[in-house]
């Protein structure tokens, strides 16, 4: 009988990622509350680490921070109990996501630092260049560029070491965005040219209308405001077009960091040039906005 009620556990542990995957977060927390209270009935203080964990990323993707504390906390507390310092490091790197995502930046700091010594103690390097990451977005928002860019960079050496394009472009995209900030359009626009060619190689296209986002970021700034239009209206269409347009406070935010452009020519002519932008396809955008 525990056998079996083993093995509803985890089929609901399954069905429960199996539904977050497919977009419906309620469902999934239902199906891992379930498997939580089995595990809790069985003793099974690893199998219930393991529900917690997902409950936890599951209420951090809907926002839902206090929840999503509560679980990383209920989780660590089983994981230290049971020693399982790989685990620990895991849960640890997403209980500091919570806390930056609730401005929390000193707390997320000192969570992070924690993982990466337990990753690097282990020798787990996917953990590591993951924390890496992180880390250096918790240096940039606190101000300490300088910190950003080394934690950015050797994240990214260990990225393509271990293979992970995905994540090699995701760290040129942070890399990029910290050369806009420091005046490096050079290095802004190389980030860019070789995030978006990794991006189309691997079918991630998703990516690319967040380095567009850079570039005309980088247009807006230094005195090409039509350029910065079309972009503007290219990421909008490719947005759409991919399945996941602006929602209404990412247009508002966009409006808001490209302002130097729309202020700098006439209303009339930016909607124009974003209208020409919304009708470019994307290898037209990728060219306007590297070949400029």
């Amino acid at each position: 009988e525990l056998g079996l009620e083993r093995a509803v556990a985890d089929s609901l542990n399954a069905l429960g990622n199996t539904a977050q995957k497919q977009g419906d977060p309620e469902a999934a927390r239902t199906y891992l509350e379930e498997s939580l209270e089995i595990r809790r009935k069985l003793a099974d203080d690893a199998g219930a680490a393991i529900a917690l964990n997902n409950m936890a990323l599951i209420a951090y993707e809907q926002r839902d921070l206090t929840a999503a504390l509560t679980y990383y906390d209920q989780s660590l507390d089983i994981l230290r109990h049971l020693g399982d310092r790989q685990a620990i490091a895991v849960a640890v790197n997403g209980k500091a996501s919570v806390s930056f995502s609730s401005g929390d930046l000193d707390t997320a700091g000192e969570l992070y630092e924690e993982a990466l010594t337990i990753s690097r103690e282990l020798g787990n390097r996917r953990t590591e260049r993951n924390v890496l990451n992180n880390l250096g977005l918790v240096a940039r928002h606190q101000g300490d560029l300088p910190r950003a860019a080394r934690l950015f960079e050797e994240g990214l050496a260990l990225r393509r070491e271990l293979g992970d394009r995905r994540g090699v472009a995701k760290s040129l995209l942070n890399l990029a965005e910290l050369s806009l900030e420091t005046g490096d359009e050079a290095g802004t626009r190389g980030r860019c040219a070789e995030g978006i060619d990794g991006a189309r190689d691997l079918g991630e296209l998703r990516l690319i209308p967040e380095f567009l986002t850079v570039l005309a970021r980088l247009y807006a700034r230094t005195g090409r405001p039509t350029i910065a239009a079309r972009l503007h209206g290219a990421v909008e269409a490719i947005r759409e077009g991919e399945g996941v347009p602006l929602s209404t406070a990412e247009d508002e935010e966009l409006g808001r960091i490209l302002r130097p452009a729309s202020d700098a020519i006439s209303p009339v002519d930016y909607e124009e040039n974003r209208s020409v932008g919304r009708a470019m396809s994307m290898e037209q955008a990728c060219g306007l906005a590297l070949d400029c």
